[in-house]
């Protein structure tokens, strides 16, 4: 059974995260994250029953760890293929080879969450606009209790920014959109979003999986007010 190596992580959060019922999973919360000089949370999409008819895979979905567990055995522990984390990973260090090290170096200085609180039952379904508008108050909660700077949001679907847009309304924050030259066929985005006087600045990007021009996403990274 995989075990979650607590070296890697800040745990010091656990008791404020275990309050809120709405968070299925704890988030990932890199061990260097409090002394890093701009704090930053990645936003993944979702995570997935790889496999329905596996009643250990079952159990794991199941415990509040699940999260953390895929992210250690595709971030940190280099087990699976993980291109979304690999590839995230050439475009913040604009290299194709990334090694463990830096690998570590990365994910111990970030926090690292999805916005979709619930599992998809398999690897083809997709979340919906409603799986969206729950997700982004959960998140604005933890931009406030983890004191956020800055966020790397993966994915540019027109129904994630506009479920974004009605939870901040809703929530009564500001915001304001600024749009970015085309990197292929998807405008990047950043929204500088206001929570309690604190502006907090997050980058829509495409999604670092399949087709991901880490290169081209690179320089987008490097030159706008977002970065790792």
């Amino acid at each position: 059974m995989l075990e979650l190596d607590l070296e890697n992580l800040d745990v010091s959060f656990d008791d404020e995260f275990l309050k809120n019922e709405k968070l299925t999973w704890l988030p990932w919360v890199g061990v260097n994250f409090q002394t890093t000089t701009v704090r930053t949370l990645v936003l993944g999409e979702s995570t997935y029953n790889w496999n329905p008819s596996s009643q250990t895979v079952q159990d794991r979905i199941k415990k509040n760890n699940h999260l953390r567990l895929v992210h250690q055995n595709n971030a940190i522990k280099f087990k699976a293929k993980s291109e979304y984390t690999r590839n995230f990973e050439r475009a913040v260090f604009n290299n194709k080879k990334v090694t463990p090290l830096m690998a570590k170096q990365l994910w111990h200085s970030v926090v690292y969450h999805n916005l979709v609180l619930r599992c998809m039952k398999d690897v083809k379904a997709r979340p919906k606009y409603d799986d969206y508008l729950v997700g982004w108050p959960e998140t604005f909660k933890l931009f406030e209790l983890l004191s956020v700077e800055q966020c790397i949001c993966y994915g540019l679907e027109d129904k994630k920014i506009k479920a974004f847009k009605e939870a901040a309304t809703l929530c009564g924050y500001e915001f304001k959109v600024q749009k970015f030259s085309k990197i292929g066929k998807y405008t990047p985005k950043i929204i500088s979003l206001t929570i309690n006087n604190k502006l907090i600045k997050i980058a829509f990007i495409r999604h670092p999986s399949s087709f991901f021009s880490w290169k081209n996403w690179a320089v987008f990274m490097k030159n706008t007010p977002v970065f790792v």
